[in-house]
């Protein structure tokens, strides 16, 4: 992908390159041949790069030791990086930075360690992208030349002929393109917290950079174990700043969620997607307040769960509503259990009003005297009691009596009218079996909330 703060890169390049190879002429004057001097000259000075390059490579073989090798170098890494011969540009661009800082006492050559922290940057970077580094050895390099270009670039003075306004820019170019190439190192050689680092501190420089927060995401998802909450956030923001591939992008982001939350019902799934989008195009950081509930956080609601306690925590609303409704959507209870308060034969069917519980002795002592009590309150004019004695289900099943075994075909319950006029609707499927007298369990095949 072309980038804006690459290109700037390359332009500023080919505007210091050029006055280290003419100054040649006054470096060393007594420490090399005339044979020698017109052999650089004529090398330099080639305009076809093809044949430059060849000349620039010929001079090194042939003095191996000369004093003019760093004008050779550089003047050869600029060379590749015109015929985008990347790994060869890199190569050069190393001779040179392994001179070091006796380099910048040369003349013409005050600029050349920037040039070639910058030049091999450039260099990697069009290269991964171009499938050209393939090497375990090639990535290490690419990332140690990073990490040394961000530590020169910390010492690194004004040079004369650039504006302040002009040297804040480049250093915040650069600072991006060698965090960049850091972090794509890095997340190669699965050191996925190193690249972490990286691109992180690219993003602090530039955090509007969708491309550098998808890496980010995928280091923070590749982590073991998985950073989920900060890698779901970095991939919906480089979603949000409009990634190219967003709907390949977003599928994946998808898919990583059903992973991690598994839910049971799977439509939720885009609903908290398009949440998550929304939410990480405004802020590059994640709040600290932000979850999504794991599969884990989900079972253990399911663990917990009574339907009383159910419908009690959706009316709630808030967050403890969003997670219960996630966990219940079409979950699977394994038994249920309930109290038959009233019995009554019409078309055929038996209509049983069942109040339930976990186990009996919630039943019990949810249930006990709670007939009388209803009937003496109704009988004063008063309203039941919200105390969870009466029976929470008002319409809970048409059990047919033509089965051997009682099977419920399609209840419908609501909440009691203390909830809310028609709070809630769900469906059960379940079959029913009675255990003793007015005792009924009802093994749960699928409970699925209609509407909430």
């Amino acid at each position: 992908m072309k980038r804006n703060w690459l290109m700037a890169a390359v332009m500023i390049l080919a505007l210091w390159a050029g006055p280290a190879a003419r100054a040649a002429d006054d470096q060393a004057a007594q420490s090399y041949t005339k044979a020698e001097y017109d052999t650089f000259n004529a090398a330099v000075n080639e305009k076809e790069a093809g044949q430059r390059a060849k000349l620039l490579e010929d001079f090194i073989a042939k003095y191996p030791k000369s004093t003019l090798l760093p004008y050779v170098y550089r003047s050869a890494a600029f060379t590749y990086m015109e015929l985008k011969t990347y790994s060869s540009a890199m190569q050069h661009a190393d001779s040179l930075l392994a001179i070091g800082e006796s380099v910048d006492a040369m003349q013409g050559l005050e600029l050349a360690r920037i040039e070639m922290y910058k030049t091999r940057a450039t260099a990697f970077y069009l290269a991964f992208n171009q499938r050209q580094i393939t090497t375990k050895e090639q990535l290490q390099q690419g990332r140690d030349a990073a990490a040394a270009g961000l530590k020169y670039l910390d010492q690194w003075k004004k040079p004369e002929k650039l504006t302040d306004e002009q040297y804040a820019q480049e250093v915040k170019g650069l600072r991006i393109l060698f965090n960049t190439d850091g972090g794509i190192a890095a997340l190669q050689l699965k050191d996925y917290k190193a690249a972490v680092d990286f691109f992180r501190a690219s993003l602090v420089v530039n955090a509007a950079d969708p491309v550098n927060a998808y890496r980010l995401g995928l280091a923070y998802l590749q982590q073991d174990p998985p950073r989920y909450m900060d890698g779901f956030w970095a991939v919906a923001r480089s979603i949000a700043l409009k990634m190219q591939g967003e709907a390949q992008i977003r599928n994946y982001l998808k898919n990583q969620l059903m992973r991690y939350q598994q839910p049971t019902c799977d439509a939720l799934i885009e609903a908290q997607l398009n949440e998550l989008v929304t939410l990480a195009g405004g802020s590059a950081d994640r709040p600290a307040s932000y979850a999504i509930p794991s599969r884990a956080d989900l079972d253990k609601v399911m663990q917990e769960a009574t339907v009383d306690v159910i419908l009690r925590d959706l009316k709630g609303g808030g967050d403890r509503a969003k997670i219960v409704w996630l966990a219940v959507c079409d979950a699977e209870f394994p038994e249920l259990g309930g109290k038959v308060f009233e019995a009554a034969e019409a078309d055929g069917a038996v209509i049983l009003k069942v109040f339930t519980a976990g186990n009996p002795e919630e039943i019990r002592a949810g249930t006990q005297g709670a007939r009388e009590e209803s009937s003496a309150q109704e009988g004063a004019g008063q309203a039941p009691s919200a105390e969870g004695r009466r029976p929470l289900i008002h319409r809970p099943a048409v059990i047919s009596k033509t089965k051997t075994a009682p099977v419920c075909t399609g209840a419908v319950f609501s909440c009691h009218s203390e909830c809310g006029e028609g709070s809630a609707f769900l469906r059960w499927n379940y079959a029913l079996r009675l255990v003793r007298p007015s005792i009924l369990y009802c093994p749960i095949l699928r409970l699925s909330v209609l509407r909430w």
